[in-house]
C-alpha cells in the first residue's frame, strides 16, 4: 500500500503511526531495475537557459510567470510554473517614480538670468528644453510624455527636471569686475536692501 504501520506498547496502551514507505515512496512498488540516470525517482536535475520577454515599463517587485517552466510533477504529473521576480538597475542620471523620471539641471548665473536652451537625454535621443529668463532655482520643467512606458498600457509618463543654478566659487578679475558694475547699476535702480528685503519665513521640513 506504500506505507509503514508502527505499534509501540506503552503504560497508556498501544499507540500505532502510520508513514510513507521510503523504498517504494508511497507508490507500493519497488523498482528493482532503477534507472541509473534519476535513480529510480523519474525526475532529474538539469540547468537550461531560458529567453524571458520583458515588457515595457517594468518596475523592481514585478513578477513573470512562465508556464510549465517550474519544478516537474510527481509520477509523470504536469510541471509546476516559474516566476522571476525583476529588479530594475537604477539611471545614472534619473530617478524614477512610477512611469515619471526625476532629475536635476544645472545652469550658471547668466544662463538662468538671460534664459537658454540645453539639450537633455531621454529615452528617444537628445530633447531640447526651453529655460526662460529670470528662472528661479528649484522650478521645475516637465518635458511631457518623455517617460517611462506604461506597462500593459497606452501611453507614456513625464520628465520632470529641477533647475539648479550654480554659483561659482571663484571669479576671475573680469568677471568680479562684471558682477560689481551689475550690483552697482542693481542698487542704483531698487536701491539697497535692508533686512525686510531680505528676510523671509522659513519653510517647514
Amino acid at each position: 500500500e506504500g506505507k509503514m504501520t508502527r505499534s509501540r506498547r506503552s503504560a497508556f496502551g498501544t499507540f500505532t503511526s502510520s508513514t510513507t514507505c521510503r523504498r517504494c515512496d508511497g507508490t507500493g512498488e519497488i523498482n528493482t531495475h532503477p534507472c541509473p540516470s534519476c535513480g529510480g525517482k523519474g525526475t532529474q536535475h538539469i540547468l537550461d537557459e531560458l529567453g524571458v520577454d520583458i515588457p515595457a515599463g517594468i518596475q523592481s517587485g514585478d513578477r513573470i510567470r512562465m508556464d510549465a517552466k517550474g519544478e516537474a510533477g510527481r509520477m509523470g504529473g504536469a510541471a509546476g510554473d516559474l516566476y522571476i521576480e525583476v529588479h530594475v538597475a537604477e539611471h545614472e542620471n534619473y530617478l524614477r517614480r512610477g512611469d515619471d523620471l526625476l532629475a536635476a539641471v544645472q545652469v550658471g548665473i547668466a544662463e538662468a538670468a538671460l534664459g537658454t536652451d540645453i539639450e537633455i537625454p531621454t529615452l528617444d535621443g537628445m530633447e531640447k528644453l526651453k529655460i526662460p529668463p529670470g528662472s528661479q532655482p528649484g522650478e521645475v520643467f516637465k518635458l511631457r510624455g518623455k517617460g517611462m512606458p506604461r506597462l500593459r498600457s497606452r501611453g507614456r509618463g513625464d520628465i520632470y527636471l529641477t533647475l539648479e543654478v550654480e554659483v561659482p566659487r571663484k571669479l576671475n578679475s573680469e568677471q568680479k569686475k562684471l558682477l560689481k558694475e551689475y550690483r552697482s547699476i542693481d542698487e542704483k535702480k531698487k536701491g539697497a536692501p535692508g533686512i525686510d528685503g531680505r528676510l523671509r519665513k522659513a519653510m517647514r521640513p
